[in-house]
Formats: structure tokens, C-alpha cells, sequence
């Protein structure tokens, strides 16, 4: 996924009246947070995994911190997540959890 499609999409996202920046962080953490539940693992674990603190990853997945392009990658990559399920934490919309 390049730099550019991502910085397109929060460009696109920050553009619609109905999305503001702080309900797009909540709501790819809360998408994160959801992949992260659902494979068993837990904040501190993923924080090993990522070079992070725990709170930093409770605070991506709650929306106090935005997550960047480089944790957003590096958290794709550590759960091993299939390009489709990644893009489809970035759609708009309600998420297709599968």
C-alpha cells in the first residue's frame, strides 16, 4: 500500500462534513482494536511486537493518538493481516468484520 493512497484517503476523509480527523482516529482504532481481539492478543503483547509502549496502543485504539501511516503499516504487518482485510480497515463505511 503506498504512502500516497493513504494520505489520498485521510485527504478524502477530512473532506466529508460527516467525518472529522478525531472520528477517523477513533474509529480505525477501534477497527485495530477489533482485528487485534479477535486474532487473541493482547495490547502488551502487540506493544513487543510493534516497539511500543502499551499505552500507546490504548491510546491508538481509543482515538487519543493518531495512528500513523508507519504504525498502521507496521500493525498490519505484525498480525500477518491479508491485503484485502487491510483495505478494508480503511473503507469508508461500516466495517466488514470477517
Amino acid at each position: 500500500m503506498s504512502p500516497n493512497f493513504v494520505k489520498q484517503f485521510t485527504e478524502f476523509c477530512e473532506s466529508s462534513p460527516s467525518l472529522s480527523s478525531e472520528r477517523l482516529d477513533q474509529e480505525l482504532g477501534l477497527r485495530l482494536q477489533v482485528v487485534r481481539k479477535k486474532l487473541g492478543i493482547s495490547q502488551s503483547y502487540l506493544a513487543d511486537m510493534l516497539h511500543r509502549d502499551q499505552t500507546a496502543i490504548s491510546k491508538m485504539e481509543c482515538g487519543a493518538r493518531q495512528v500513523s501511516v508507519p504504525d498502521f503499516l507496521m500493525w498490519c504487518r505484525a498480525l500477518d493481516l491479508p491485503l484485502e482485510q487491510v483495505v478494508e480497515l480503511l473503507k469508508i463505511g461500516p466495517y466488514k468484520d470477517e
